[in-house]
């Protein structure tokens, strides 16, 4: 007597259970809304140096705040937040927000998912320090290359005044790379983080659209504006692409200094960015390094001496 055997297609459905043409459907449902509303590089966006290579499968891409809002529209998800905020030492703070997704028509709830930021994180915990002027707090102080001082620049904002290369205001001041003194300053921008990391990480468990958007903790949070961007490299490519410009700084500097330029102006072209010149190249951000190549290829291309 032969054993009884179990055919899948005649499995008794569950309550509550999806067939496959609802999966489809609901498939479906999360590829048009991407064709008809959703914007490229507003709604989502593709990290700079992952797309796939020529023969490769394209990569999903990383699904931002305002997509994950029109995804909760789409599918009539509510989110609450759940904050809870932790002081840390040095008056830093740490923010961990649990986002619940709940459907609007049933109050069943879907997902939740928890996200957190900290101002322990490095773009919130450093700045690029720069000189402050005594007498109006503008970041314009440069060196003076005819007198023995340093002067509030006044094309960039400065007031005009002048301080003795002594002055202990100025000589005393912490620049490159330090702690950034008004944490307080970013708390909410941390808070804010936190929630949009939940929310995003919510949104894909409750509509299950991992298999056309991706959860980045690359994409962009350098604050409120950022979050219609689409996303920057960090990582290994963003320390490759510092080495790339400091790289080609060096070498356009060596350029200059052998048409006759001096360092000392250049220095002073740099400072004409608005950019204070760290002692060492890799002590500058990436913006600053693209500010001074440049410069630098502006000054390449007049061909004529860096006036002091």
């Amino acid at each position: 007597m032969s054993e009884p055997q179990m055919h899948l297609s005649h499995a008794p459905q569950q309550a509550g259970q999806l067939a496959g043409s609802d999966m489809l459907a609901q498939h479906a449902l999360i590829q048009d809304a991407i064709a008809k509303v959703m914007i490229p590089g507003h709604h989502y966006g593709v990290i700079p140096g992952t797309e796939a290579r020529a023969g490769e499968k394209p990569r999903p891409p990383v699904l931002l705040k305002p997509g994950a809002e029109k995804l909760c529209v789409l599918f009539r998800l509510s989110p609450t937040f759940d904050v809870h905020t932790k002081d840390l030492p040095n008056g830093h703070r740490e923010e961990r927000v649990t986002c619940t997704l709940t459907h609007i028509p049933t109050g069943v709830v879907v997902a939740s998912a928890i996200g957190s930021c900290s101002t322990m994180e490095a773009k919130y915990r450093y700045r690029n320090g720069k000189p402050k002027c005594p007498e109006c707090g503008a970041e314009t102080i440069l060196k003076s290359k005819k007198d023995a001082e340093f002067f509030c620049w006044q094309k960039k904002g400065g007031c005009g005044a002048t301080f003795p290369l002594q002055d202990k205001r100025i000589a005393d001041q912490a620049i490159g790379l330090t702690e950034n003194r008004d944490l307080a300053d970013v708390f909410n921008t941390v808070l804010k983080m936190a929630v949009k990391r939940a929310h995003i990480a919510a949104t894909l468990l409750a509509t299950a659209a991992s298999d056309a958007f991706v959860l980045e903790e690359d994409a962009p949070e350098d604050g409120d504006d950022d979050d219609d961007k689409p996303p920057k490299q960090t990582g290994k490519k963003q320390q490759a692409t510092k080495q790339r410009l400091m790289a080609e700084c060096f070498a356009m500097q060596a350029e200059l200094l052998k048409s006759g330029r001096t360092k000392e102006g250049l220095i002073d072209l740099i400072g004409s960015q608005g950019i204070v010149m760290a002692p060492k190249w890799g002590d500058m951000t990436e913006q600053d390094l693209e500010a001074v190549k440049k410069a630098f290829g502006e000054e390449l291309k007049l061909g004529t001496p860096v006036k002091p």
